[in-house]
């Protein structure tokens, strides 16, 4: 832990060590910067998620060392990211969810099973299964690479999936437009 906290928000991002805030500068020499809707830890530093920047890495001293852009005609809106302990990096966006590893970058749409393109929300399970908030449902991707969906065509009661969180049952917490949600036995 190096004492710093991330404040993402809409006119950019600021670094706090101690009393400290700062601003840190995503796109120097422009007038306004990049709006930031994600964070997520990077060794000593932190991705960024932007609203149509892509995913910059940045150092712990707040200099982006790393650019990550995603396809598109338009670029899309980041809206979650889930960096995991291998080195790859889940990247939740308005265009479906998209992995990056070792310079590479995956695309899971709905041709792969999701059950819509906007993600708002990624959450690694005990279990290791990758969980996506979306807005047409959730889904979820296994060890395997299998990825299963639940949406409101098929019974699951909400639409909109904003976040998960697991308890010590194994249950999965969901946040909807349907209130809390509870997933048993997973």
């Amino acid at each position: 832990d190096n004492g710093i906290v991330w404040i993402g928000h809409s006119e950019g991002l600021n670094r706090m060590r101690g009393d400290v805030i700062s601003a840190v500068r995503l796109l120097p020499g422009t007038g306004r910067d990049a709006s930031v809707l994600a964070l997520a830890e990077r060794g000593d530093g932190v991705w960024v998620g932007t609203y149509n920047q892509g995913v910059m890495g940045l150092d712990a001293g707040g200099r982006v060392v790393q650019r990550i852009s995603l396809p598109g005609t338009v670029p899309p809106l980041v809206r979650s990211l889930l960096s995991e302990s291998d080195g790859g990096l889940w990247i939740g966006s308005s265009e479906g969810l998209f992995h990056y590893q070792q310079g590479k970058l995956h695309h899971y749409g709905l041709e792969e099973g999701l059950p819509w393109l906007a993600v708002h929300a990624l959450y690694r399970d005990a279990a290791g299964v990758l969980w996506i908030g979306t807005n047409g449902g959730m889904a979820g991707l296994d060890q395997e690479g299998k990825l299963q969906a639940w949406s409101p065509d098929v019974g699951f009661p909400a639409r909109y999936v904003f976040d998960f969180l697991g308890d010590d049952n194994g249950d999965l917490w969901i946040a909807s437009d349907h209130g809390l949600l509870r997933k048993r036995g997973l």
